[in-house]
C-alpha cells in the first residue's frame, strides 16, 4: 500500500477527529498501539574526528612549543590580609 492510499483510508475513516475520538475511548490503546509505533525515539548521531587520546597528544604537542614568558621586569600584585593570632 502506498503512502497516499494509506492518507486516503485514514482521512476516508475520519481522519484526525476520528482517530482523536478511539483515544478518548481508549487511551491505553491509543499509547500502546499507535503513539509508540508512530513516534520513535530520536537517533542522535555523534562523529568524532578524533579520540580523547589523540586531541590530549595534540594538546601536549602544542604545550611542549610553548615558551613561558620570563617573570622578570613585571609587577606582581600581591595583596595580605592580617589576622589576629588565634582566630581563624
Amino acid at each position: 500500500m502506498t503512502k497516499r492510499a494509506y492518507q486516503n483510508v485514514f482521512e476516508r475513516l475520519g481522519g484526525e477527529d476520528r482517530l482523536l475520538e478511539e483515544a478518548e475511548k481508549d487511551p491505553k490503546w491509543f499509547y500502546e498501539k499507535i503513539h509508540s509505533k508512530v513516534l520513535q525515539p530520536e537517533k542522535i548521531e555523534i562523529s568524532k574526528d578524533k579520540t580523547v587520546a589523540e586531541l590530549l597528544a595534540e594538546l601536549d604537542e602544542k604545550m611542549d612549543n610553548v615558551t613561558p614568558e620570563p617573570l622578570e621586569g613585571r609587577a606582581i600584585e600581591v595583596q595580605f590580609e592580617e589576622k589576629e593570632r588565634g582566630s581563624d
